[in-house]
């Protein structure tokens, strides 16, 4: 593994007090996850730049290729691999990193507030906002939709996995064309492909599909999990078919309602 570059300072600017105005006391930060690798951070307080920095270090196993101190308390990231890319296997573990993030500024008492796009080019992934609040003990697992056609279950514990595999056997009542295949494709990852290409957004498919994920939102619930974040981390490129440009679903984040 890379040797990880020095734990971030995140020191505010270097500037001179009278050409940079005062800043506020850290009671809201964000990353954007930029490019297909990058991860930049804004407004933290040294204490969890720290973390986080610990962190990566400890999860991302391809190591860090670069890293940049900003100022202003503004960090920037860049990971080996491909990490913001759902056809791409380290799409997976880049998923994994971010359930780590969430779980690690949470119990630190950094809630997410919302993730969201924040640029109009369409290979931009979200910024995640988050705000200080009480601290909160939470694990988490995600669906992901790596292409037209695949829903991808990651890190489930054993009764939602269970669950949602026994609910697949029965899609065919409300996914038209079936599932194609069902697969454990890596040790806590399991891959449904589904027949045709229902995240494509064709009229046919639009009321069956939607009832699908019904029945998994209806599934979520009675197992106690709600989603806590849906998450733009793939830039966007399909690779599955015709149109490279077509923007990729979110992915999406999941605890335990009774988390406290």
């Amino acid at each position: 593994m890379p040797k990880a570059p020095p734990p971030p300072q995140a020191s505010a600017s270097t500037a001179s007090s009278s050409a940079t105005p005062l800043r506020r006391p850290h009671k809201a930060a964000s990353i954007t996850l930029r490019s297909s690798d990058s991860m930049l951070m804004v407004d933290f307080p040294p204490e969890i730049y720290r973390l986080l920095h610990k962190l990566i270090t400890a999860e991302w196993r391809k190591g860090i290729q670069n890293y940049w101190d900003l100022g202003d308390s503004c960090v920037e990231y860049q990971l080996r691999g491909i990490p913001w890319q759902a056809i791409q296997w380290d799409a997976v573990a880049g998923a994994r990193l971010l359930m780590r993030i969430l779980s690690a500024l949470s119990a630190a008492g950094w809630s997410l507030a919302l993730s969201t796009r924040m640029s109009r080019q369409l290979e931009n992934t979200d910024t995640l906002f988050f705000k200080k609040t009480p601290p909160v003990e939470r694990s988490f697992f995600a669906i992901a939709f790596p292409r037209g056609d695949r829903i991808r279950i990651i890190d489930a514990p054993k009764a939602a996995h269970d669950e949602f595999v026994a609910t697949f056997s029965l899609i065919q009542q409300d996914w038209w064309n079936g599932v194609q295949r069902s697969e454990a494709i890596a040790p806590q990852v399991h891959e449904f492909k589904l027949k045709g290409y229902p995240f494509e957004n064709r009229r046919k498919d639009m009321v069956p599909i939607r009832g699908m994920m019904h029945f998994l939102i209806e599934d979520l619930d009675r197992l106690g999990y709600e989603l806590f974040a849906s998450i733009g981390m793939d830039r966007g490129f399909d690779g599955n078919n015709h149109d490279e440009e077509m923007r990729s679903v979110d992915t999406w984040f999941l605890t335990r309602r009774d988390a406290a």
